[in-house]
């Protein structure tokens, strides 16, 4: 299975829609999978041998041993994408993918992250107030930032690949970048005076590098890092006195609960998430629904005139 393998990392980097790290997550997710079935088989599997049966026990291992959901998830969805390539070219004729309802009946065994939790409405006012009172000139950068994952909940990988000519400040909307080389329109709403203000404020201040276009940059003048995006909303959570650990999933579960209290359709939610499999998008919907269902909807903190 190693040549089929490594002709799906190929087929996936030639495409151009995928980092490198992202490539060596599929590769590794794969591999390990591939290991723990050949050992739970007692000989090595080959194409021809997988099937729903064994990527149910696959999972059901992978629970056994402690690991987090959103792990799971990330295989499952390698393997899900593996088993779509070998269909495409002829090396299978039938999935060996399990049916969605036995994939969520084992997903919800799996430990649930000790993170999982949302923000209220007055953890996002005291979060504003702090980052407006603010004399650093970052807190211009990061109040968009923020702003714009509590609004649609881009994952971090999303955010720091935006590119200035993204956002357009006249039709109030941003471009995200999407696999296959496509552009998927969000609207601005509360986040567009915090974008607007750094876009015409703080940005500049950053003297990004020549040719340096990336929307969020660093003060080194080069585009914000994932561990840069992480540190900087950690930092302000506890600058704000928050009693949660404040994290990018914290950020993203508020925009969940924000988005299912508004009815955005299923679709829309997953592709804002960034989620390659509906199946993830529909366990995470229930997960914050079960640990946020006794907030009412976060309300994003609109600037002050003074601010804008």
């Amino acid at each position: 299975m190693e040549e089929q393998i490594r002709a799906f990392i190929q087929s996936l980097a030639d495409s151009g829609a995928y980092s490198e790290g992202t490539l060596a997550s599929y590769r590794g997710d794969l591999r390990k999978g591939w290991q723990m079935m050949s050992r739970a088989k007692g000989q090595t599997v080959g194409l021809d041998d997988l099937s729903p049966e064994l990527i149910l026990s696959m999972i059901q291992a992978e629970i056994e041993a402690g690991r987090k959901r959103s792990t799971i998830q990330r295989r499952v969805a390698s393997w899900r994408a593996f088993d779509r390539f070998l269909l495409q070219y002829g090396l299978r004729t039938t999935s060996f993918m399990p049916p969605r309802e036995a994939l969520i009946a084992l997903w919800q065994k799996a430990a649930e992250p000790a993170h999982a939790a949302c923000l209220s409405s007055e953890q996002l006012q005291q979060l504003w107030t702090t980052l407006l009172q603010s004399t650093q000139r970052r807190a211009i950068r990061d109040l968009a930032l923020i702003a714009l994952f509590v609004e649609w909940g881009f994952p971090s990988q999303m955010v720091i690949q935006l590119r200035v000519e993204h956002v357009d400040l006249e039709r109030r909307v941003v471009y995200v970048p999407q696999p296959v080389m496509r552009l998927e329109e969000f609207p601005l709403e509360e986040s567009y005076e915090p974008l607007r203000r750094y876009l015409e404020r703080g940005r500049p201040e950053f003297d990004p590098k020549p040719g340096e276009n990336a929307l969020f940059v660093s003060q080194l003048g080069r585009g914000l890092s994932r561990q840069g995006v992480w540190q900087l909303i950690q930092g302000w959570g506890a600058a704000a006195g928050l009693s949660i650990n404040m994290t990018p999933r914290v950020l993203r579960n508020t925009a969940v609960l924000r988005m299912i209290r508004r009815g955005e359709p299923l679709e829309r939610i997953q592709t804002a998430l960034g989620h390659a499999n509906p199946i993830s998008t529909s366990v995470l919907l229930r997960r914050v629904e079960r640990l946020c269902r006794a907030l009412p909807m976060p309300i994003i903190p609109r600037l002050p005139e003074e601010a804008r």
